[in-house]
């Protein structure tokens, strides 16, 4: 993400990965990904 870095420098690290972490489940919501991996083989 552009310019995440100065947003976690200045507000701190754990800040930073709850950020992330709900940025990742927006972007699964609106694509469709499973957080699970799979070869879709069964």
């Amino acid at each position: 993400m552009d310019n995440f870095n100065p947003f976690n420098d200045g507000n701190g690290h754990k800040a930073g990965d709850l950020v992330l972490q709900d940025v990742a489940k927006c972007w699964q919501a609106s694509i469709g990904i499973s957080p699970y991996p799979s070869n879709g083989q069964g």
